[in-house]
């Protein structure tokens, strides 16, 4: 066990994935023989359309259609088609097409775990690295999204796809690809959304290669990510001469109308005033979906926790603690972008700022087991209990129990609207 939680055997690893692959395998079961559909409208609607696409012929996937769903007839060009594609994919292959787009996102959810878990390991130890990732399975913005067909749960996957591109290329341009991999998902996903995760990214590269330098070559990881950055170029012209060249019309200018309208429209008579209600009205968001350690954080910050971020320099490199405060800076640096940039904006839904509730989640939940020793060797022997199935056996047990919630039709809650 202890080679387990701390070099992880050959054994334990081969458990795991035949957890996974029976969690997920159970999951796609259920959801397929008990059709199961979502009030989530967006769900509802992108599991349609995903149904869809998959009755017509391959090439015309790039171009979705409304089809009468939520009253509105023609194409589809609110974003780029990539979340219908897999969906898609699994029904022609015979999985239940209605629901179709939710086995895909509990494959993604799955993802999003393995890739968390490689991007927090650069900054904890295995153990604690493990065990603040099970920790994530359990926030309320985690059951709130467990089944869901819409675009959170793979617009978090390829950012973490992306930033572990960004942290390994330091040591090797050819990690390059993940970056790359990851900010054309995004770009598939969500469209021009992908800018706010590229400010991030710039960001993060900013902060720490002038608070944490170290003898790898600085210019390594810009130039991954300006590899990136142009393999998207060549990525949006060429979905543009796809989708031209079915549709018969563009797709780049009504959707830059759209986005951009919608972005620069306020929904108030004074714009700063605005962007501070958004700010404050997701500021409520994040104190209730990264429950519980929105307290610690609280606590840390009642405790001086601005002494988290001193430069590393102050501290021997390398250290336990100053591996700590970068995994502390980058959670921080994803969450002030997403946050930022949608309240100037004021653009407003729960959905927005989704990365932002996990990677502060991770944060204080991390700061909270350093903080509390007890609570740290309480959530170890959890994890030394069921190793190497916890995290698969919470995950399944959690779909169990929204699918239970959702048979009940249990009523939404909002606190503010």
């Amino acid at each position: 066990m202890n080679e387990g939680l701390g070099g992880r055997g050959a054994g334990s690893a081969w458990g795991e994935r035949a957890a996974w692959l029976v969690a997920l395998a159970a999951v796609a079961l259920v959801l397929a023989l008990g059709q199961y559909e979502s009030r989530d409208p967006d769900s509802a609607l992108y599991a349609a359309i995903s149904s869809d696409i998959a009755g017509r012929p391959l090439k015309e996937w790039i171009v979705p259609r409304w089809n009468g769903l939520w009253a509105l007839q023609g194409l589809y060009r609110e974003h780029p088609a990539g979340v219908f594609l897999l969906p898609a994919m699994a029904a022609r292959l015979g999985y239940p097409s209605e629901q179709a787009a939710y086995a895909v996102n509990a494959l993604y959810q799955v993802l999003t775990l393995f890739l968390m878990m490689a991007l927090v390991r650069h900054f904890l130890t295995r153990r604690d690295a493990r065990v603040l990732v099970t920790l994530m399975l359990l926030v309320p913005i985690a059951f709130t999204y467990r089944i869901r067909a819409n675009q959170e749960q793979p617009l978090l996957m390829f950012l973490l796809v992306a930033f572990l591109g960004i942290e390994r290329s330091r040591t090797s341009l050819k990690w390059a690809v993940l970056s790359t991999a990851g900010l054309a998902g995004l770009f598939l996903v969500k469209g021009v959304f992908v800018a706010i995760a590229i400010a991030a990214c710039v960001a993060w590269l900013a902060v720490r290669q002038w608070w944490w330098p170290d003898e790898q070559p600085r210019g390594r990881p810009w130039i991954g990510l300006a590899i990136a950055g142009v393999s998207l170029l060549g990525l949006a012209v060429a979905y543009e001469t796809a989708y031209s060249s079915v549709a018969g019309e563009r797709f780049f200018p009504w959707y830059s109308a759209r986005q951009f309208g919608v972005a620069l429209a306020t929904g108030s008579a004074h714009p700063v005033r605005g962007a501070l209600y958004s700010f404050a009205w997701y500021l409520g968001r994040i104190v209730w979906f990264a429950a519980p350690w929105t307290v610690v954080a609280l606590i840390g910050c009642w405790r001086g926790a601005p002494r988290l971020l001193q430069r590393g320099a102050h501290r021997p490199a390398g250290s336990v603690r100053d591996a700590a405060r970068k995994g502390a800076a980058l959670a921080a640096i994803v969450a002030v972008t997403y946050l930022v940039a949608f309240s100037v904006f004021e653009r407003r839904a729960d959905r927005y700022i989704f990365p932002a509730y996990y990677c502060l989640a991770a944060w204080w939940a991390a700061y909270g087991l350093r903080l509390y020793p007890s609570m740290r060797r309480l959530a170890w022997r959890a994890t030394r209990a069921l190793y190497p199935y916890e995290q698969a056996l919470v995950w399944f047990c959690s779909v169990l129990l929204a699918l239970v919630a959702a048979s009940l039709q249990l009523p939404n809650i909002k606190l503010w609207h």
